[in-house]
């Protein structure tokens, strides 16, 4: 989870602030970032960040709570109410979202050693498996006058 938070951290050295956490998760995207990076970026709790300094607080913040709730996650239905929570409501999210969210946990819970890599991946598949049946049909929802394409909706870099 550290490890997560520093990337990000990192990353945010080439963000000149204040920027918005929209802003953020495009970069990442654009960067081809690891899920796990994207995932605790869309859980931060402010819309934007006036610095580093914030930002930096609230990753803290995000990667305790995540680590905390992974810690006694068992069962199948322990993971997916965990998954659920963090991704809101199923209906309106994508299944990347889900995926990395479910990804990001069952990461938590290796790193925890609470499962190993063949008991990881087989929960993987199972969350996965779980998302067209939680999910049904998803209703119309987005902002048509926001950028489709990620790449004209970035941070500006420091420095500029």
């Amino acid at each position: 989870m550290a490890d997560t938070q520093h990337d990000i951290e990192v990353f945010a050295t080439h963000v000149a602030f204040p920027t918005t956490k929209e802003e953020l998760i495009n970069g990442l995207l654009v960067r081809d970032a690891p899920g796990r990076m994207i995932v605790l970026v869309e859980r931060l709790a402010q819309d934007s960040y006036e610095s580093a300094d914030d930002l930096r607080r609230d990753l803290e913040e995000v990667s305790r709570i995540h680590a905390g709730e992974v810690a006694p996650a068992r069962t199948f239905d322990d993971f997916l109410s965990i998954v659920v929570r963090h991704v809101g409501d199923v209906q309106h999210v994508t299944k990347d979202a889900f995926n990395r969210v479910a990804a990001h946990v069952v990461q938590i819970a290796q790193d925890q050693g609470n499962l190993d890599s063949g008991e990881g991946q087989g929960m993987l598949l199972r969350l996965d498996a779980a998302f067209a049946d939680l999910r049904q049909s998803m209703t119309k929802v987005y902002d048509d006058h926001a950028p489709i394409d990620p790449h004209k909706d970035l941070p500006r870099e420091a420095g500029s």
